[in-house]
């Protein structure tokens, strides 16, 4: 699920994780420090791989912002781990 924190649709999500969702967007820039501290909880709660990143699809007023949002190390292996083959 891609950007929780701004969608504030966290209805959703049990539907989503019915439907085989396996990840959860924590780290996002546009996330508060509340916002990333509930879904790192919420995706260790429901078993959801945390993930994150920046976001960046461009901006009109050409602002880089790719990279601007990292994640752990153990984000990248966790993924690593869940991809199907």
């Amino acid at each position: 699920m891609a950007h929780p924190g701004t969608s504030r649709r966290d209805d959703l999500i049990g539907d989503f994780i019915a439907a085989g969702m396996r990840a959860i967007e924590v780290y996002h820039p546009k996330h508060t420090e509340g916002d990333i501290r509930r879904y790192e909880r919420l995706a260790l709660k429901l078993g959801l791989v945390a993930t994150g990143g920046s976001d960046s699809h461009g901006r009109r007023d050409g602002t880089l912002t790719l990279g601007a949002c990292t994640v752990p190390l153990s984000t990248v292996e966790k993924l690593k781990a869940a991809r199907d083959y």
